[in-house]
């Protein structure tokens, strides 16, 4: 078992790679090992290196840097953890600590850590066999996380509903008979109360036992509790979750990519030598460091002070708006400006080429680009239980956001990946006058106010207000399931980056992996002129058929609305997993905001010409 402390080391329980560390199970989450479930503590108990040294972290983490990323995030850098032979990285516990003896079905509690060294829990009572985790915990709708009440639920069906005794003898096991939870039964061995796992998960199953939240935290400490209420300041109720439900952790990560503006020589030495430089900056002018530093000193010659001292201001001052609701949005066009309008030779970072676009697509396709290389940095800096986070929201509006560590560090987990891509945009003009169309916008609208009646609502500059976000987003949805039979990649690799706004579209299919330094170049491959015009049409073209149609096809927003039909299911219209909907890992809104029909419906389809349809 990794413990908390690092003063000394010892062999693993089990092993993580960088990418997971950052999205399936940073701090906060549960992960199943091989003798045990363990909890990933916050990043304040990571590894530390015995010599503080800043570049280097005991070997442990490889520095990263990106402005925009530690300009939104207000970080001073990212760390992307190592695996280091035989020296734990990442701290963990044992969560939850009670556990189930496999050979006499006891139910009972352990400690944080196996004793003396070992990797695995023995029963206290048979003595016979190693327990496993019990596969249950108690959560809320902020995040919080505690032990399930396993005695209390033994008793809450007894004539008396109140435990027995102290540490009453309990016993859990499955009695083969029934599906689902219900066929699991814990019994207390001492009065003979009972009761099935029927109801454990619920949402008020816990209602008459746990009546509030205990704002426990236990992934930053054994006692680290704080309040916890809703925006009236009424208690919050605990609810049951199986620890393998995917719903016990989703991570709140932001993303960016290297783009050519933070490429140059310059801007390298700058971070480089980041501290150094803030060190001059308190007693210097950016005129001065730039003209007089000998960290540049290599570099005058070439670029001259003047150059340089522009690329200060660009690195130390405002780039971010500084305004509370800043978002991942914000990068992104940023990161269009620079990826779209900017050449760029190319290095080990990142190459860029411009592809011609075919003549018959042009008054559909604006431009496009093969990206042979692309370096993305994912920074983890939140996380939420129960409910999938926006990837729009800004920090201070995120319910439910909870700290991935007890103090306020400069830094936060990130992982870099490398890969390739392909980036196109589609006709200004026309897409401005198509969402203008009044059954385009009286569709789309449906699928907003759903959206938001859901959710924590858009704020005034979210890009998803417009109509263009949901045809874009359907368009690489449709464009993954097709390039993926091509490419040599499975959909669930190749991601999506959704660049959306009044005055700016375009979308970026890519695939990275920190793993590689290269890819496969299927995806480059399909940004050539010829192969790109197949692969668009013929994309738009599929998805006039679905398994489901025609069903599927004749769904529409604000015809369920009048049905009555639950929200959830109006965020899409016609969408589901025959035609559009896509691994989570590939899409970037949880698969919300999606109609097939803008692209290729008669009356309102951006592609309509293409479809046959017109």
């Amino acid at each position: 078992m990794m413990r908390e402390s690092f003063e000394s080391y010892a062999d693993s329980p089990g092993t993580l790679r960088a990418s997971q560390a950052v999205t399936t199970f940073g701090p906060g989450a549960i992960v199943q090992m091989e003798h045990d479930s363990v909890l990933v503590m916050g990043i304040d108990s990571w590894a530390k290196s015995r010599k503080n040294d800043v570049e280097d972290y005991g070997g442990h983490y490889k520095k990263i840097n990106h402005p925009y990323l530690e300009q939104l995030l207000e970080k001073d850098h990212f760390r992307m953890p190592r695996q280091v032979e035989r020296r734990r990285v990442i701290s963990c516990r044992s969560f939850p600590l009670w556990g189930v003896c496999p050979k006499c079905s006891r139910l009972q509690k352990h400690d944080a850590a196996p004793p003396g060294g070992k990797k695995s829990f023995r029963c206290q009572h048979c003595r016979d066999s190693d327990i496993y985790a019990a596969n249950f915990a108690a959560v809320c709708s902020n995040g919080h996380l505690d032990e399930f009440p396993w005695e209390e639920w033994a008793h809450s069906r007894s004539p008396e509903e109140r435990i027995c005794r102290r540490d009453p003898r309990l016993r859990f096991k499955q009695l083969g008979q029934r599906p689902g939870l219900a066929d699991y039964l814990v019994r207390c061995l001492d009065c003979g109360a009972s009761r099935s796992g029927s109801g454990a998960t619920s949402r008020d199953g816990l209602g008459n036992i746990v009546p509030r939240c205990s704002g426990s935290r236990p992934w930053i400490g054994d006692n680290a509790t704080e309040e916890c209420t809703d925006g009236e300041g009424n208690p919050i109720p605990m609810r049951g979750i199986q620890i393998i439900s995917a719903s016990v952790y989703y991570p709140v990560t932001v993303t960016a990519l290297l783009v050519p503006e933070w490429l140059h020589d310059i801007q390298k030495c700058i971070s480089e030598n980041k501290g150094a430089l803030l060190g001059q900056l308190q007693m210097n002018t950016l005129h001065d460091v730039a003209e007089r530093s000998p960290i540049f000193e290599g570099m005058r010659e070439k670029y001259g002070p003047d150059e340089i001292e522009q690329h200060l201001k660009k690195r130390f001052g405002p780039r971010i708006d500084p305004d509370k609701n800043s978002t991942e949005a914000q990068i992104r066009n940023k990161e269009y400006d620079d990826l779209m309008l900017n050449e760029f030779e190319g290095d080990e970072n990142l190459e860029i080429a411009e592809t011609p676009v075919r003549e018959d697509l042009l008054g559909h396709v604006a431009r496009l680009k093969q990206v042979k290389r692309l370096t993305e940095v994912r920074a983890l800096w939140a996380f939420t239980r129960e409910t999938p986070p926006d990837p729009y929201l800004s920090q201070d509006r995120g319910k439910g956001y909870c700290r991935i560590s007890g103090k306020n560090t400069n830094w936060h987990p990130a992982v870099e990946s490398r890969g390739e891509g392909l980036l196109f945009a589609l006709d200004e003009d026309r897409l401005h006058g198509w969402e203008k169309e009044p059954a385009v916008e009286r569709r789309y609208r449906s699928m907003t106010r759903s959206f938001e009646s859901l959710f924590s609502g858009m704020g005034a500059d979210d890009p998803r207000r417009l109509p263009r976000y949901a045809l874009l987003h359907t368009l690489a949805h449709v464009m993954i399931r097709r390039v993926s039979a091509a490419s040599g990649y499975s959909d669930a690799s190749i991601r999506e980056r959704i660049y959306s706004d009044a005055h700016l579209n375009g979308m970026l299919l890519y695939t990275a992996t920190p793993s590689s330094d290269g890819s496969l170049g299927g995806l480059v491959r399909q940004g050539k002129t010829e192969n790109f015009a197949d692969l668009i049409t013929s994309s738009v073209k599929n998805s006039t058929r679905c398994s489901r149609d025609p069903l599927c096809a004749e769904d529409d927003p604000a015809g369920m609305k009048r049905a009555s039909i639950h929200p959830l299911a109006r965020v899409n219209a016609s969408a589901c997993y025959g035609c559009v909907l896509l691994p989570e890992t590939s899409c970037e809104n949880f698969n919300r905001l999606l109609d097939r029909r803008l692209l290729f419906d008669g009356d309102f389809g951006y592609f309509r010409e293409w479809a046959g349809l017109a």
